[in-house]
């Protein structure tokens, strides 16, 4: 709901608020030096993959290939912090799948590049089934190699993405301004 001061708006305006992410993804883009990523506590959402939601597709282009290298030139972050969010299952879900898919591309397939992906805090009930659905490749493509931070070391060095699931946060929704 949107309040009526409109000072207030601008946190409201999804089109104001995806141009401050894609701002800050163009940035780490661009960056020659950008490996960490921390968009924590931001109030972002997502619940699918709604090719419609611009701040979705975003954070999606977060975990994907950046710069203008190709083959082994080219670049990744290697940890992705989005904690304290409002993500839900099937985002979370395809923002795994980008990572990984992705990074399948790279040349080098003994030295893929991994990722470190913090969820912590975000409403993503059922992590385990998640994880279980990717690895099992009920998803497109086949399986991905996923772990969690609770896995085993041994497990975790083996993945491509670790994930960071944290506990996950029933936030009641902001009553009404």
């Amino acid at each position: 709901e949107t309040p009526l001061d409109a000072n207030l708006k601008a946190r409201w305006d999804l089109k104001r608020r995806a141009q401050t992410v894609q701002l800050a993804v163009q940035f780490v883009r661009v960056s020659t030096g950008a490996k960490i990523v921390r968009l924590e506590d931001c109030g972002l959402r997502g619940s699918t993959h709604d090719k419609e939601d611009l701040i979705e597709q975003e954070v999606i282009r977060l975990v994907k290939k950046f710069g203008f290298g190709s083959g082994k030139d080219a670049r990744y972050t290697s940890e992705v912090s989005l904690a304290r969010n409002s993500f839900e299952d099937g985002f979370a879900k395809k923002i795994i799948e980008a990572a990984y898919w992705e990074r399948c591309k790279h040349p080098d397939k003994e030295a893929m590049p991994r990722l470190l992906l913090n969820l912590s805090g975000n409403k993503i009930k059922a992590p385990r089934r998640i994880v279980a659905e990717l690895r099992e490749g009920q998803c497109a493509g086949g399986s991905i190699s996923v772990a969690t931070k609770k896995d085993s070391p041994e497990v975790q060095e083996k993945a491509a993405i670790v994930v960071d699931f944290g506990d996950q946060e029933e936030r009641a929704p902001s009553p009404p301004h």
